[in-house]
């Protein structure tokens, strides 16, 4: 499946596509001890942005330079729709607020709200700590380049910060990012189909939901905390500081998603 996209600048943008790759896996190549715990690949994993590349650009957009771009943008999805995901149900609360208050929907409500905390906080950080900060660096030197191995290098270099920052290589980190995100998406497919009188089913699926993301968001602060101590890191300690700017993490015990 291909999609091609054209936003502001079609010259440049005509060039990108949109891309699903399907990926099969044979049921036999799983482990049976495993199977029950197996992630299978999703539509969202599968995506792909392809890019038309020209001479003399093929020499610094090689596959594997695409690929590293693609393990970004994927990232970026999976953040961004998080994060929409999380907003439109901000939105449906604020109209089911209209009609009627019901006080035992607080701790739904009080979950939402931290869980956009941090995912709005994270992106901000993606996007301006890192992006904004590592593109600017970048043009700022191709701008005193000398030759094609000068360029080369400031490149390399823009894409490994990049991926540095975003904790894509850091496996602890991004695995607990993206179990966060896989909860936030579980939790508004949970209120999409919340009913009126809350089965028992539902509030069990709740505090589930609400649990792992405490755990998960304790986890992913005191690994990031760690990170920071055992070596300098501005940005770590720019995100740790947008995501607990008034220490309110450290006092709740590192969690997120109850009532304090």
């Amino acid at each position: 499946v291909v999609r091609r996209i054209y936003p502001d600048d079609e010259l440049i943008t005509e060039k990108f596509r949109i891309e699903f790759q399907e990926k099969r896996k044979n049921i036999e190549d799983i482990d049976k001890g495993t199977l029950s715990k197996a992630k299978l690949e999703t539509g969202w994993s599968a995506i792909s942005l392809h890019y038309d590349v020209l001479s003399p650009l093929h020499i610094l957009f090689t596959p594997n330079v695409i690929d590293q771009y693609n393990m970004v943008f994927r990232f970026l999805l999976s953040l961004r729709r998080a994060q929409m995901e999380l907003h439109q149900c901000w939105a449906s609360q604020m109209q089911n607020k209209r009609n009627c208050l019901d006080s035992s929907l607080i701790p739904f409500w009080t979950l939402r709200s931290h869980m956009s905390f941090l995912i709005d906080n994270f992106q901000y950080y993606v996007l301006v700590d890192v992006l904004e900060s590592r593109f600017c660096k970048l043009i700022s030197k191709m701008e005193n380049v000398k030759d094609y191995e000068e360029l080369q290098q400031s490149h390399e270099q823009f894409l490994t910060d990049v991926i540095s920052r975003c904790f894509l290589e850091l496996k602890t980190v991004h695995l607990s990012l993206n179990e966060i995100l896989e909860l936030c998406s579980s939790f508004c497919n949970l209120m999409s189909r919340l009913s009126s009188t809350r089965s028992q089913k539902e509030i069990a699926q709740f505090e589930n939901l609400k649990l792992n993301f405490q755990r998960h968001s304790a986890l992913l602060f005191r690994i990031l905390s760690s990170v920071r101590s055992q070596q300098v890191s501005p940005h770590v300690a720019q995100l740790l500081l947008r995501i607990d700017y008034n220490k309110y993490f450290i006092t709740s015990g590192c969690q997120l998603g109850g009532i304090k």
